[in-house]
């Protein structure tokens, strides 16, 4: 029996240069061997140093983007990147010393910082655990469970 291709969304901003947003992305996930779908959220003016304008699209047009394709499209899996101008979801992704990833709160940021600048941003979303194995997942959400109710000093 022959398996199905994967699906994989992406929904993020287009960068022109092709280093990042939804062009790299498209790149990263055909090179993989996945048929890639890609939802624009925001437009850039930008090169290969620097961003110099961002337009985002109408939060209701990405709306519309995502229920066409979900009405036609099997998703096997999604990549988020920029979402607009507003912060819509953050990532709990901790950093080791030598510059690796760890769990969020065994590593070196300061997640008590963090969570403040993100409120003082405005942000009240969702903060997202991703890469983790699954013994470290309990202690995670916990962790940032205590943190974001103001209960954990990391």
């Amino acid at each position: 029996m022959k398996s199905a291709i994967p699906n994989v969304l992406t929904i993020a901003g287009v960068d022109p240069s092709g280093g990042a947003g939804i062009v790299a992305d498209v790149k990263a996930i055909s090179a993989q061997r996945a048929y890639a779908c890609a939802v624009v959220a925001a437009l850039t003016a930008q090169n290969t140093c620097a961003v110099t304008g961002v337009l985002a699209i109408e939060p209701a047009f990405v709306r519309q983007q995502l229920d066409a394709l979900f009405a036609d499209v099997r998703i096997d899996a999604l990549k988020i990147g920029m979402l607009g101008e507003r912060i819509v979801m953050a990532h709990a992704k901790d950093r080791r010393a030598d510059g690796g990833f760890a769990a969020a709160g065994s590593g070196i940021i300061d997640f008590g910082h963090f969570v403040r600048s993100l409120r003082g941003a405005g942000f009240d979303g969702p903060l997202v655990a991703h890469g983790l194995t699954e013994a470290e997942a309990p202690a995670v959400a916990a962790f940032l469970q205590r943190l974001i109710a103001g209960e954990a000093a990391p």
